[in-house]
């Protein structure tokens, strides 16, 4: 008898003693519950006192009985979601697979399959969660991924983004779906940073036609970002924290996605009405700028330029630039934002000179268009999140110049 710290370890194993709470995963944008990923606790055998997952498994890893504990966790998962599977056939049901079994060479036990069939369950409904980075033997892992897939189940790689994610990894295992670790989740709508990992890992998903799934979205705010963020599905307490069967309620879940999705479009309309109405002050600015310059030659733009945006608070530095992308004039910071400037020895603004002819706000230019918008970035200038706008103008000495306006932008 293996006794663990407060438990009898081989007794819970025998007996199935674990409790399977379900935590629903939703797609906001298709107003439905897709799935439930199942959560384990153990539950003392002798006492009926529930055991924290943490305590359960490192009794386990201790102990040796990863796999055995593994197991039943698993099977009590299968067993509590064959009803449920029988009243929502489409739902999909996420389980965690402990992966460093891998390197024990339990691929093609048959115990998985057979468990499946026991529950009457179909593979296609099943989708198990890896964490790769806990498998030694790769070429195992890739086995072990065939082996499944081919069986017909999903894989979802889990805690993507925790800090020890392989990027190249995932166009080899090719999973159907990866779930951002809550880490890049937490106050993501004030953190300027993780939006910007969140997109490229979102470009990247798209590229391999991977979903991804926000794990851990706790507040109103991250729903609602992580939706603008273009996230396909989400999961967290903000929806619904695990419950056991018997507490499990999908109408709870699914009045929150509803107000959620409704709340969305909404956010959708107003940020269109605002990027609309702030594209429009950007324009009026940035014309009434150029109105004046075109008056101005090379010598008097920059008196021009710092008399000009200092009566317009959006703007944080201008520029000039000539037809080969060299800085024709200083970068003129309005005085309102030499304050915030960051480290001078990262963050200090160009100088008259300089080569912009690979900047965005330069080749669009060139291409053809008289006027270009970037997209949100980091100003060299300042340190602060800003978009630059440029427009192409002749001056009083019809030299062909191009107007550059770096304005501030809100998170």
């Amino acid at each position: 008898m293996i006794r663990s710290p407060g438990f009898d370890l081989d007794k819970l194993i025998k007996q199935q003693s674990i409790q399977t709470c379900f935590q629903p995963i939703v797609s906001v944008r298709k107003k439905k519950i897709i799935g439930i990923e199942a959560l384990s606790r153990g539950i003392n055998p002798d006492s009926g006192e529930l055991i924290s997952p943490f305590v359960l498994f490192s009794a386990a890893e201790k102990f040796d009985k990863l796999v055995e504990v593994d197991r039943a966790c698993r099977e009590r998962a299968f067993a509590n979601f064959s009803n449920l599977h029988k009243k929502y056939p489409d739902l999909l049901l996420f389980v965690n697979f402990d992966t460093s079994m891998v390197d024990k060479g339990i691929v093609g036990s048959g115990n998985f399959m057979q468990m499946i069939k026991k529950y009457s369950l179909n593979p296609s409904n099943i989708v198990i969660e890896l964490v790769e980075s806990r498998v030694k033997d790769f070429t195992e892992l890739c086995k072990f991924i065939k082996t499944y897939r081919d069986n017909g189940f999903s894989l979802a790689l889990d805690d993507f983004g925790a800090g020890h994610s392989n990027l190249e990894r995932i166009s080899i295992i090719k999973p159907e779906i990866i779930k951002i670790d809550r880490s890049l989740i937490k106050d993501v709508h004030t953190e300027f940073y993780k939006q910007e990992i969140l997109k490229a890992i979102i470009k990247l998903t798209d590229q391999l036609g991977v979903m991804v799934l926000s794990e851990g979205v706790e507040t109103y705010h991250e729903v609602m970002k992580t939706l603008e963020l273009d996230t396909d599905l989400l999961q967290g307490y903000f929806f619904s924290k695990p419950q056991p069967n018997s507490a499990l309620s999908f109408d709870e879940t699914q009045e929150k996605i509803d107000v959620a999705a409704d709340d969305f479009f909404k956010c959708v309309i107003k940020r269109i009405k605002k990027r609309k109405e702030r594209f429009s002050n950007f324009q009026m600015v940035i014309f009434s700028i150029l109105s004046s310059l075109r008056e101005h030659g090379i010598d008097s733009m920059e008196d021009e330029l710092q008399k000009m945006i200092a009566d317009f608070s959006i703007v944080e530095c201008a520029y000039v630039l000539n037809e080969s992308g060299r800085q024709a004039s200083r970068t003129i910071l309005n005085n309102g934002h030499l304050h915030g400037q960051k480290s001078s020895f990262l963050f200090k603004p160009a100088e008259s000179g300089d080569d912009h002819s690979l900047k965005d706000y330069f080749v669009y230019i060139q291409a053809g268009l008289d006027k270009f918008i970037t997209d949100p970035y980091i100003s060299l200038a300042t340190g602060s999140l800003c978009r630059t706008i440029s427009m192409t103008y002749a001056d009083k000495d019809k030299r062909k110049l191009i107007l550059c306006l770096d304005m501030k932008e809100d998170i």
